[in-house]
């Protein structure tokens, strides 16, 4: 198969992905208070669509915190399978790859650079998006908080979470240099389950990087990524067939 071809699959693999990532987000975070806001407010058929029947009766976060679990994890792997993307396809020529694969530290973080600059631009951004969204819409939850007090919380919470997907795609890349597209994505799932665990025991953790009110937002966030790496692979498919 060719290198486009490739291109081709990763791409609609990635608009697939993506797609649901956000859907199901908005589906999940429709039963915060935040979403009511801002989410299909006014249209009734999509909030009995998106809306489960006991948003305003039981605590959604304790009753189904599997479930929430399950489609966290889904929603975090799903973007990291579009964030990568690009370094998990065909190299232009089996030298580079064996020249990378052999080469300096400088030439593995050039690489790493080239490759992943635009998905975390773009994470950074959209997290700055979601920071204006929570402000402008007052999110209820720390009243006593002032707003310059929260937009400092929420940045230095979204490079806590750039700083860790890069963590996760360098480990993925580590793996995929010495072994395969395969093992290096079961190694970064399995990194992100270690995480979650961790997450459900040290509350501390659980400020820095899920949150577990923030799960949903970062499944859209991770939505955003791929449509990043998208753009990049439709310039890599145009560059390569000319």
């Amino acid at each position: 198969m060719k290198t486009y071809q490739h291109s081709v699959i990763a791409i609609i693999l990635g608009i697939l992905l993506g797609v649901y990532s956000y859907f199901s987000a908005i589906h999940d975070i429709n039963t915060s208070l935040i979403a009511k806001e801002f989410i299909f407010y006014e249209s009734d058929v999509l909030n009995k669509i998106f809306v489960p029947s006991h948003f305003n009766n039981t605590p959604y976060l304790d009753k189904e915190s599997p479930f929430i679990l399950l489609h966290s994890l889904l929603f975090y792997f799903c973007g990291l399978m579009i964030g990568s993307m690009p370094f998990l396809m065909k190299k232009k020529s089996q030298h580079q790859f064996l020249a990378l694969r052999f080469g300096t530290q400088q030439k593995l973080f050039t690489y790493i650079k080239g490759h992943f600059i635009l998905p975390i631009i773009g994470y950074t951004w959209s997290h700055l998006l979601i920071v204006f969204m929570l402000i402008h819409y007052h999110a209820p939850y720390d009243a006593d908080m002032t707003q310059v007090e929260w937009l400092i919380f929420l940045i230095l919470f979204g490079v806590c979470r750039v700083v860790l997907l890069i963590a996760i795609v360098q480990l993925a890349f580590i793996l995929y240099i010495k072994f395969t597209a395969v093992v290096a994505q079961l190694g970064a799932l399995l990194a992100i389950i270690v995480l979650f665990m961790v997450d459900r025991s040290v509350p501390f953790v659980t400020i820095l990087f899920f949150d577990r009110t923030s799960y949903y937002v970062d499944g859209m966030l991770l939505g955003v990524i791929g449509i990043v790496s998208i753009q990049f692979l439709l310039k890599k498919i145009v560059y390569e067939v000319q």
